[in-house]
């Protein structure tokens, strides 16, 4: 008797890893085109940067000041430059005028995606006084740990240098918005504020925007609709009204923070009964105010206690009542 053998071919979804880059020849903006199922990728900043009263745009970000070198792939024209003040210890905090310098990036994916990022990889050279190490940060975890880190200088100082990172494997919840930041450290001497003494270029972000299987997060009711309140900061003491709509049906929404001419978008991240977690990304006055985690609590009478939340603990904390 013959046998009939059935071959069943499962046809699965393939996934191709996109590089996204920046190589500086037209400014801070990417240099490759908008990769699949992602919405928008930001152009290049820089936060922390040791500036000085008279000059805080110096150094330019962009400009062809000390070239790339020869590494395999340089592009040889700009570069991006940072003043890194000095010290041995990594200090994440943006808010402050202590922090290590880092640059910065967001990646947005199309509605219903997941953000996972593989590899970061780019040019990097460091003055006698630059940072000696990098330190890779997302906003996953509102930047409370260590995605990478490794020796910024294995040409030696004044030399530019590959720097690639160990595989990332980090992967967001769906519609979340991916904010890198890569600080440097470990510098040692004085410093000039306003002088760049790290440069990086030809910066090259392997990652991937995928369907997301997990079931969309919705905010409860009670905790739907428009926001306003004042949220007060200890360090430095500082108040500001803060304006948030969280549509019903969404996963995500909108914050504003008017006093500083900054606002952004939130993503719901988890949710509990009476509370909901949410990742704020700023997209305009990134210079003013940082991206975080954020939590709202229902309260009775219509109110939601708002608290933004830092690594160091000093979280900035408010009360907001429910707007038409």
């Amino acid at each position: 008797m013959k046998k009939l053998y059935i071959f069943i071919v499962c046809l699965l979804p393939v996934l191709a890893q996109a590089q996204i880059t920046w190589n500086f020849t037209g400014g801070a903006s990417p240099s490759s085109a908008l990769p699949p199922n992602f919405s928008a990728v930001s152009d290049l900043g820089r936060s922390n940067n040791f500036f000085s009263a008279a000059n805080p745009a110096n150094p330019p970000l962009i400009n062809s000041t000390s070239a790339t070198g020869t590494y395999p792939g340089a592009s040889q024209g700009n570069n991006a430059g940072a003043a890194v003040r000095v010290g041995a210890t990594l200090i994440t905090d943006t808010t402050g005028s202590l922090g290590s310098a880092c640059f910065t990036f967001t990646l947005t994916p199309v509605p219903g995606s997941a953000i996972t990022l593989s590899q970061i990889v780019f040019g990097s050279r460091s003055t006698g006084t630059g940072p000696t190490t990098y330190d890779i940060r997302t906003n996953l975890d509102n930047y409370a740990a260590t995605a990478a880190t490794a020796t910024l200088n294995p040409g030696g100082i004044g030399a530019w240098a590959l720097v690639t990172s160990p595989a990332l494997g980090l992967t967001g919840a769906s519609d979340q918005v991916v904010t890198v930041r890569i600080y440097g450290f470990g510098g040692s001497g004085s410093a000039s504020a306003g002088t760049a003494n790290w440069r990086i270029d030809d910066l090259a972000v392997t990652a991937t925007a995928s369907a997301s299987t997990a079931p969309t997060i919705l905010a409860p009711a009670t905790l739907t609709g428009n926001w306003s309140g004042q949220v007060h900061q200890t360090g430095p003491v500082l108040t500001v009204i803060v304006r948030i709509s969280l549509p019903a049906g969404s996963a995500t929404g909108t914050i504003a923070y008017p006093q500083l001419s900054c606002s952004g978008r939130l993503a719901i991240v988890a949710v509990a009964k009476r509370k909901i977690t949410l990742d704020q990304t700023i997209s305009s006055g990134r210079e003013n105010c940082p991206d975080g985690v954020i939590t709202l609590v229902s309260r009775p009478a219509g109110t939601v206690a708002f608290t933004f939340l830092r690594a160091d603990g000093s979280n900035p904390t408010g009360t907001l009542t429910r707007s038409a």
